[in-house]
């Protein structure tokens, strides 16, 4: 049973993966053969601590034989979204020879291979496939397969409807898993497409069973016609939004049985409306829609939303039941009119006016009106409390004082407030997702915090489970907003407050909220720190809605709400060209430079430190250089000319000190394809005398401690490296007026003997001791920006300190400290440096660096006082306080 609780870790654990290795991997080193690192759950479990591993069949007989598949599909994803889109070696020969998998002398279609293609399709490689290939494993009639291959050539051809001749062929693939499509179209099962001679010819493609496929099949459909808003496919998706024909066994086809499709009718419904937002994307209202005239688009949806009988030509077919299609319906709705501000469509899903109409809308569903109707009125949404407040409305606002002495009466204001609070930091999420912005992550967190300290409150009767089952639900959602947020940044604080949610190891903590855990850790390093982030156009906008649905899986197999493919559509939003570096324009090493960002509309600049990611550029005016170390340097992000060429591109910029880029050595200027440090000593030294003419310090430097000294042999012959060494951290971290500072210290050890005094040592002891404990302490805030000395220098003055003492306590050990003194405190160090060194020896200095209660610990336990006398002990403690604080 440990196991078992263990598993939906484990389990959840390669869909973080995916987004942390999104794009590490080396270009030019694909592996010839695709390794999948097997999903196992194991354990070593006391008291003999073998390794226990855990079968899933002989722990839960009523688990599927399919039950791992979905987490092998995640791993398949990881493993191919690791390879870059850029890369020139993801062939189609590569492609054909790892989608499917060998046992024995056979090739058979697997889980993991399933997500390989469709990690494959979201990397714009399915393009390289030829029709007839891709037709080959469609008629696999492997379900998992099916769903990689249809999203995975949906994704790479993403809006390419109507002006590819490939993306026609897409549709019609499509349209063989969606019966009203095929019914339509007149199309059936036959597909024509390229035979591989170069001639067309007409294969059949039979439906795969299973309903993932066919909610595969209608979100694709949206991704190829990204916002075209063709009458055709909008009339057959809002038929799929009611999921009639999804249940019906005469029409549904090969889509699984019967149960199984009546389980999944909810998620189908919000695959369609997902879809149908695609294809509308924005275009709500648009006077671009003349085609869609007599389609009675919103009117359709609305009746959808609304749950009202007779709107619909569905409902009249389907008696009851209509709830299931309102959350498709409305995401429908939102992405619709996606940042139209349109208030008279926006009100039509509001949040009910009385707690009597709440009783008639599903807790849940209010979370997805909220995000809707902000998504409409994006302008709108503000990282503020007033906004927030402005969200719920007046009765469950004063039902709040009442909800501690509630009898079960007011569960459904309660439940609604939960619900509607996540909706808000799901709306701030996705408007400010990846912007970094600390007023949506403080607002995120402090909500956070709210929902985790209510899903602690012990649960005894019915009414407090389900009241604690929708806070987690709740919780889920907030904690991936978290990394949305902050994607691409890394920042320690918000990782210091999501680690431990990854040790709840209990039965209430599911699949689907660790899977929640694991999503949000890894946005907040997306692609391992390489500057990658999430943009908020239209299209990432929508792509983000799909992977961030607040309904998360129960189990490893749930797609009753959701179909767990889609959470990897995030790779649709993710920008590479907000990442913004500084380099040194000899040797292309990213350097640390303060920097301003200016943007459009506000007041107050923003302070940041290159390397970053900006912004939204949409947003960002102008960046200038914020230090006096360097000639004032403004870029324009609106007017640049290179910028706008190439939008997506890297742009390097140098910055320095002297008076004309004339007067830079060429050869200093090239830019090359890699990034390799100086050749020898004598060229980096040269480039600082040329490049820093006008900083006398620093040219001074440069010119009298640097020089190359190979004839030197010397005790001063490592010198010169050491200052090289310390001028190239302290220009690349602008910090040059400590360069004297190092030195000082680098003299003091060189000559030890005469300059090294006590008062010295305690001073370098208390220096390495403020070092250690910043740097191991939970509240680093020391690595959020560059440290005054280099840690590691400063571990090597306490090694040197250690050298120093076991030299001379070796040849004063025979002559001094014969007495008998337990413990010697020493207050105020004797200038002797004969008797420190004996005292340190035998490890009776005590030193200023112990911590007061550390102090007290000691004297409270140790034998070795000075007396027994009770006054004696607290003169001493009172000593050791007074020194020591």
């Amino acid at each position: 049973s440990v196991l078992v609780i263990l598993s939906h870790k484990i389990l959840a654990l390669p869909v973080g993966r995916a987004i942390f290795t999104f794009s590490t991997g080396a270009p030019t080193t694909i592996p010839e053969t695709a390794l999948f690192p097997q999903v196992i759950v194991s354990a070593k479990l006391p008291p003999i601590h073998d390794q226990v591993h855990l079968d899933l069949a002989a722990a839960n007989p009523t688990l599927p034989a399919t039950y791992m598949d979905w987490p092998n599909f995640h791993n398949g994803v990881a493993v191919g979204l690791r390879i870059p889109i850029e890369s020139s070696h993801v062939t189609a020969e590569w492609i054909v020879q790892n989608l499917l998998s060998r046992v024995g002398t056979n090739t058979i279609a697997t889980a993991n291979s399933a997500g390989l293609a469709y990690a494959l399709g979201l990397g714009m490689h399915l393009r390289k496939l030829e029709q007839w290939q891709l037709v080959i494993y469609m008629q696999m009639q492997h379900s998992l397969t099916s769903v990689g291959i249809l999203l995975g050539i949906s994704a790479s051809y993403l809006g390419a409807g109507g002006r590819d001749e490939d993306a026609a062929f897409v549709t019609r693939v499509l349209g063989v898993h969606v019966p009203r499509l095929k019914d339509f179209g007149g199309m059936g099962n036959v597909v024509t497409g390229e035979n591989g001679d170069g001639g067309n010819s007409d294969v059949i493609v039979e439906a795969s069973d299973g309903g993932e496929t066919y909610s595969a099949a209608v979100l694709g459909l949206g991704l190829v016609h990204l916002g075209t808003a063709r009458r055709r496919y909008v009339e057959i998706l809002v038929d799929e939004v009611g999921a009639v024909d999804y249940i019906s066994g005469d029409e549904g086809g090969n889509s699984g049985s019967f149960n199984e499709r009546a389980k999944n009718r909810e998620g189908h419904s919000v695959a369609a409306g997902l879809g149908l937002g695609m294809l509308v994307l924005g275009k709500g209202g648009s006077s671009d829609l003349t085609n869609l005239d007599g389609v009675n688009l919103l009117e359709r949806i609305l009746g959808y939303v609304s749950m009202v009988k007779g709107k619909t030509r569905q409902d009249t077919k389907n008696d009851g039941g209509s709830d299931v299609s309102a959350a498709g319906a409305t995401l429908a709705l939102g992405l619709m009119y996606l940042k139209t501000n349109n208030a008279v469509v926006a009100d039509k899903i509001r949040i009910p006016e009385t707690s009597h109409f709440l009783d008639y809308v599903r807790s849940d569903l209010l979370l997805i009106r909220t995000l809707a109707r902000n998504l409409i009125m994006w302008d709108s949404i503000s990282p503020s409390e007033t906004w927030i407040e402005n969200q719920i409305p007046d009765y469950i606002k004063k039902a709040d004082s009442f909800l501690d002495e509630d009898d079960g009466s007011l569960e459904s204001l309660r439940h609604a407030r939960y619900n509607i609070l996540a909706g808000v930091c799901l709306s701030l999420a996705i408007k400010y997702a990846g912007s970094s912005n600390a007023a949506a992550s403080k607002i995120i967190m402090k909500y956070l915090d709210f929902f985790q300290r209510e899903s602690g409150f012990p649960a005894i009767s019915f009414r407090e489970k389900l009241n604690k089952s929708v806070v987690r639900s709740c919780f889920d959602v907030v904690v991936t907003c978290l990394g949305v947020v902050m994607a691409g940044t890394g920042d320690i604080a918000i990782l210091r407050r999501l680690h431990p949610l990854t040790d709840r190891i209990a039965a209430h903590v599911s699949y689907g909220s660790h899977m929640a855990v694991q999503m949000s850790l890894g946005f907040l390093f997306l692609g391992a720190g390489s500057g990658l982030t999430f943009g908020t156009s239209n299209t990432c906008v929508a792509a983000l809605v799909c992977a961030l649905y607040p309904r998360f899986p129960m189990s490893a197999d749930d797609n009753r709400c959701h179909l767990q493919a889609f959470r990897h559509l995030w790779v649709i939003a993710v920008e590479k060209r907000r990442s913004f570096v500084v380099r040194d324009v000899g040797t292309r090493i990213a350097c640390s430079i303060p920097i301003l960002v200016s943007i459009k509309g506000a007041v107050q600049e923003l302070e940041m430190i290159a390397p970053c990611i900006l912004p939204d550029l949409e947003t960002v005016d102008c960046i200038r250089i914020n230090s006096n170390r360097y000639l004032p340097l403004t870029l324009e992000i609106g007017n640049n000319e290179d910028q706008q060429k190439d939008p997506n591109g890297n742009l390097g910029i140098m910055s320095r000190t002297f008076p004309d880029m004339k007067k830079v050595p060429k050869n200093n200027l090239k830019r090359k394809n890699t990034n390799p440090p100086f050749d020898d000593h004598n060229e980096f030294l040269s480039f600082i005398l040329t490049s820093f003419s006008q900083d006398p310090r620093v040219l001074a430097f440069a010119q009298y401690f640097c020089t190359d000294l190979n004839s030197n042999k010397g005790p001063d012959a490592g010198m010169p490296n050491f200052c090289l060494n310390v001028l190239h951290e302290c220009l690349i971290q602008d910090k040059a007026d400590i360069l004297e500072l190092y030195l000082e210290i680098y003299m003091i050890f060189k000559h030890a003997v005469y300059r090294l005094t006590p008062n010295l040592i305690y001073e370098f002891e208390i220096i390495c001791a403020f070092y250690e404990f910043f740097y191991r302490a939970e509240n680093n805030w020391m690595r959020m920006k560059p440290a005054l000395l280099n840690y590691i220098f400063v571990e090597s003055i306490q090694h040197r300190i250690d050298q120093f003492f076991a030299l001379i306590a070796h040849n004063n050990m025979n002559s001094q400290d014969e007495n008998d003194i337990g413990i010697l405190v020493v207050p105020y160090p004797s200038s002797d440096i004969s008797l420190a060194v004996a005292f340190k020896a035998h490890q009776k200095l005590l030193p200023l660096r112990f911590a007061a209660e550390i102090a007290d610990e000691f004297i409270k336990s140790t034998e070795l006082l000075l007396t027994e006398d009770d006054l004696a002990t607290e003169i001493l403690k009172e000593i050791l306080h007074n020194e020591i604080l």
